[in-house]
């Protein structure tokens, strides 16, 4: 594993490339009527989105979630990282974290109200321990 500094976690959006990012995408028709309802994904720190796209069904892809496009993004700070779970470092821990929580959500059915894409990337988060 590479030490954090020598990563380049900047996201691009212009290449829809968004390492160690939280995700958002429209759910079409839905967000068109309520905009501030979406899709939630989150990325590996070499580029790929993962997302809770259905019943048993995590959507892996370097540009797009199952909804489509990424049209906002929150990069995740190495330092905001609390848990390494014996990983060399933040990134390491993080993408664990990402890795763990899809192979536990591809097991479950999806639901719109509490099990769906938004508990998928607070499991990744919590266990991080992000600050």
């Amino acid at each position: 594993m590479g030490h954090e500094s020598d990563r380049n976690l900047a996201p691009d959006p212009a290449k829809d490339y968004f390492p160690m990012c939280i995700v958002w995408a429209p759910i079409p028709v839905l967000s068109w009527m309520i905009p501030f309802v979406g899709h939630l994904g989150m990325v590996t720190s070499d580029g790929v989105i993962h997302d809770f796209g259905g019943h048993y069904f995590i959507n892996k892809h370097r540009t797009r979630t199952a909804f489509g496009r990424v049209t906002k993004y929150a990069p995740v700070d190495p330092k905001s990282i609390r848990n390494l779970w014996g990983c060399d470092d933040a990134v390491a821990a993080w993408d664990d974290a990402v890795l763990k929580a899809s192979n536990v959500y591809e097991r479950m059915e999806h639901n719109l109200i509490m099990n769906n894409c938004h508990a998928h990337v607070a499991t990744a988060l919590e266990r991080v321990n992000f600050n």
